[in-house]
């Protein structure tokens, strides 16, 4: 499946997105797959899977342990204040949680499929850099970011794609940029962004990679590292 899309990816870069040809709607559906499958199978998110899983397993492990020790009383009251039976949500047994928190990448296709389900609901634009300035990417190829994270009690901070704000990016090449996002007015158009934009989404970027960024231009930006003016 991944070879497929990472084909398919290549010829609509190669014949509509750097010749800025307008995408069809299949053509959007398999662009959007594309960056949910690049996004869920980053080593930094499979490893976040992997770390929220074993929190899981613990918790798992924790009640099992209880269960054992309880008296029967306490067993009846634990069995009462669990949840019924859902088609909807299903479960799972505690040793299918040790094998997915072993192998997180089991989980990457409902991930995909989750986050199409609302990426093919949202805008898709194309910010193309200006002369002198290239887009950077990075071992964490697909970002998320919403400027109004911080402003969300703690609990609410964490990205999520239902937000308004939110903004899903991926470079295509060093000269262009996707942008997924809510904003109807960025449905389907192509834009020149300004270098303060270009050097906004490089500091983006390099903050979420995992070890390793890489920019075409051969050139690093203190921007992108400390909390600095952007360069305009």
């Amino acid at each position: 499946m991944f070879s497929k899309l990472e084909q398919k990816f290549v010829a609509l870069r190669g014949d509509k997105l750097e010749r800025g040809g307008a995408l069809s709607p299949l053509e959007q559906a398999y662009l959007i797959t594309f960056v949910a499958a690049l996004h869920g199978r980053s080593e930094a998110q499979l490893r976040h899977q992997q770390s929220e899983l074993n929190r899981l397993v613990k918790f798992a492990e924790r009640i099992a342990e209880q269960a054992t020790c309880a008296t029967p009383e306490q067993r009846k009251a634990m069995e009462m204040l669990a949840p019924p039976p859902s088609s909807v949500s299903p479960s799972c047994s505690l040793e299918e949680l040790r094998v997915l928190a072993a192998e997180p990448q089991r989980t990457i296709r409902d991930y995909i499929l989750a986050e199409m389900t609302v990426m093919l609901r949202m805008n898709l634009a194309l910010f193309e850099a200006p002369a002198g300035h290239a887009f950077l990417t990075s071992d964490v190829p697909v970002t998320w970011f919403d400027p109004d994270s911080y402003k969300r009690p703690p609990f609410y901070q964490s990205l999520g794609l239902v937000y308004p704000n939110v903004e899903v990016r991926m470079p295509v090449s060093p000269r262009l940029i996707l942008n997924i996002s809510h904003h109807e007015e960025l449905g389907g158009r192509r834009f020149v962004a300004t270098g303060q934009m270009v050097e906004e989404f490089n500091r983006v970027a390099r903050f979420e990679c995992y070890e390793h960024f890489v920019t075409a231009s051969n050139r690093k930006d203190d921007y992108w590292v400390f909390d600095l003016q952007p360069p305009t």
